[in-house]
């Protein structure tokens, strides 16, 4: 009943919350038959909650026994929520830990899976905000090697692999990116006697292809540099591979062929690539200087007329935006960086919360914070006014105005990034053109880094 209730509501938060969230493999969500999705866990439960938008079927969730409580919240969870409770015996200590039982959550999961049911599950086991899959606990492979046989026909059960990439996982309107693989093939897997074997072929093969889903970098410290080789240069590929904006999946290629090549030249030349890093850096640490986006930087000397246009004719809807979302906008951001960021930690201090949850309680203030608000206006107005028509208007109207604001406010960072290059390259200033012309030295040796990495690899973007 929940379920069914708030599903559609969270769909219109959760794009309200993104700027962008796109799916490559849409296709592989038409799977017959019981299927078990395994997924990367970055976003706490931002995570389950994106994966539920794209379904039409009911899904249940596997989740830490230490969240259902008892009594109402336990029967909510089970019951409302589809959610089977696991108890993860990494999270006991001494004489409990030697005696988790977790035979009713499989026998739950079989049932279930009997029924054609769809099950998430997260083997990494905990959610982690990190650029890679981690290693991966084996309840997938069992789940799935029991409910075969607990089924007792031809019917099997299907793993496909999703990878979840966030290009600022706590941020409001940022971009998400969901790839759904095919169903795992482990047919050509060695047949193992021992089933402790088997299940470890079949978790090291599902570790694999989640891994083919996400943007994996094993070195968490050469993230940020990786973005900026990516907004250096992808968009100079992009144009030679003739990749269109919209052809997600392409675009997804490109950037794990960068990662790719970053990890390459990093164990195979480390010394050269040493060299381009530290120009790389200093490349946009002059950009910072002079408060310009790198992603900009590829415009043409003209001045932007079309879009100077639309922020003219946009601005009063802009306004009107404003008006109706400012203060819950505000309030929200305030409580947040009042009272809930501070209980943060980075560095997973003891007695602070998992850094891996800040979008997620961001989340929830703004859609618990900016539903009281429009339910408290549209009221309001009622009141004054006698109408009731005046409650699905004001719900409509500050939904919809608000998300053109923020797209109105993204018009106007282009629109100044743009007037601002446009003067730059008139002007010729001495200190813009020689970052120009570094960029456009540092593009020609990328190239050829690029050469040197198609030649020892496949490519990975055509």
């Amino acid at each position: 009943m929940l379920y069914t209730i708030l599903k559609p509501f969270v769909r219109l938060c959760l794009h309200a919350f993104f700027r962008k969230i796109e799916v490559i493999g849409r296709e592989n969500l038409t799977t017959d038959g019981p299927v078990i999705f395994v997924s990367n866990h970055p976003n706490a439960f931002l995570d389950p909650l994106i994966f539920l938008m794209l379904q039409r079927q009911k899904l249940h969730f596997i989740a830490g026994a230490e969240w259902f409580g008892k009594g109402l919240k336990s029967w909510i969870f089970r019951t409302q929520f589809n959610m089977i409770p696991v108890i993860r015996p990494w999270l006991k200590t001494g004489k409990e830990k030697s005696a988790v039982n977790n035979e009713e959550m499989f026998i739950n999961c079989y049932r279930c899976l009997a029924d054609d049911c769809r099950i998430v599950i997260y083997p990494e086991g905990t959610s982690m905000t990190i650029t890679k899959v981690r290693d991966l606990k084996t309840g997938a492979s069992r789940i799935k090697l029991g409910a075969d046989k607990y089924m007792k026909s031809d019917k099997k059960v299907s793993i496909i692999p999703i990878g979840l990439n966030y290009n600022s996982p706590h941020n409001f309107q940022s971009d998400v990116v969901i790839n759904i693989g095919q169903p795992i093939d482990f047919s050509d897997l060695p047949d193992e006697s021992d089933e402790k074997k088997q299940v470890r072929n079949m978790t090291d093969r599902i570790h694999e292809k989640m891994t083919e889903l996400v943007l994996h970098f094993e070195d968490e410290d050469f993230t940020p540099f990786a973005r900026k080789v990516s907004r250096l240069f992808g968009s100079t590929v992009m144009k030679e591979l003739e990749i269109a904006d919209h052809e997600i999946e392409r675009k997804f290629r490109l950037r794990k062929g960068i990662l790719d090549a970053i990890n390459y030249f990093q164990e195979n030349d480390k010394v050269e690539f040493e060299g381009i890093k530290d120009r790389i850096e200093r490349y946009f640490e002059s950009l910072d200087k002079l408060k310009i986006d790198a992603r900009f930087m590829g415009s043409t000397a003209t001045f932007p007329y079309t879009q100077t246009l639309a922020y003219v004719a946009g601005l009063p809807f802009f306004l009107i935006g404003f008006i109706l979302n400012a203060i819950p906008f505000f309030l929200t951001r305030y409580i947040f960086n009042s009272a809930f960021a501070p209980k943060f930690s980075v560095d997973h201090q003891a007695g602070k919360l998992n850094p891996s949850f800040i979008g997620s309680m961001a989340f929830l203030l703004g859609m618990g914070i900016f539903t009281l608000w429009y339910v408290l206006i549209a009221i309001i107005l009622y009141i004054i006014f006698g109408f009731w028509w005046i409650i699905p208007i004001i719900l409509f109207a500050g939904y919809f105005s608000g998300i053109f604001s923020m797209r109105f406010a993204r018009l106007k960072y282009h629109l100044t990034q743009k007037r601002k290059l446009y003067r730059q390259l008139k002007t010729g200033e001495e200190t813009f053109t020689n970052v120009l012309n570094e960029r456009e030295i540092l593009i020609q040796e990328m190239k050829q880094f690029k050469a040197r990495y198609d030649m020892a690899s496949p490519p990975t973007a055509n």
